[in-house]
């Protein structure tokens, strides 16, 4: 499946189930760890993200990406979901180039923006919200929606895109940039 052109594609259900371990993980450890590496991040006031993998050589390709320090403790949690997104994208193999777990504060927001560096222009940029509200509402492309629990998003990051959480509750998602491989090549 070619990357989405349209603002936003709903690729599908994440069932509840792994949903729901990624909250009660959450949950049991008080909060997200900080990642120490928040470079991309630190524009955007209320944004507060885990990263678990992210391209070596960001932001010029997307090919070589490695994991954190963070990845072997929620790998479990994380890669039945990467496959539920792999597969509602048609693909048997791919590969992740950005993986992590993005929080936005209550009453925050990341304005609108493009994505434009090289490595955000091959990947689909995928969004699995675990914790929302409906006053969360992303913007792409000039249309705004809630992006609900329980499924998952492909966005058009080469269109401007934003988010407001105009609630009391902080919103996480797993945000995902993968691509397919043939592992025959």
């Amino acid at each position: 499946m070619e990357k989405c052109r349209e603002p936003v594609r709903d690729l599908g259900e994440v069932p509840d189930a792994l949903v729901s371990e990624v909250v009660k993980k959450i949950e049991r450890d008080g909060e997200l760890p900080a990642s120490g590496d928040d470079r991309f991040l630190a524009r955007y006031a209320g944004l507060r993200s885990t990263v678990l993998k992210f391209p070596d050589s960001s932001p010029g390709s997307h090919l070589r990406a490695s994991c954190t320090s963070h990845w072997e403790t929620w790998r479990e949690l994380v890669e039945p979901i990467l496959v539920v997104v792999g597969e509602s994208l048609g693909y048997e193999t791919f590969e992740t180039s950005k993986i992590l777990l993005s929080s936005l504060l209550a009453g925050s927001a990341v304005p609108v923006h493009v994505d434009t560096n090289p490595s955000s222009q091959v990947p689909h940029k995928v969004h699995v919200p675990i914790s929302t509200h409906p006053n969360v509402v992303f913007t792409v492309d000039g249309r705004s929606r809630h992006l609900c629990r329980g499924r998952a998003y492909e966005i058009n990051n080469l269109r401007p895109h934003g988010v407001e959480n105009d609630s009391d509750h902080d919103r996480l998602h797993l945000v995902v940039e993968l691509f397919p491989v043939d592992r025959n090549e």
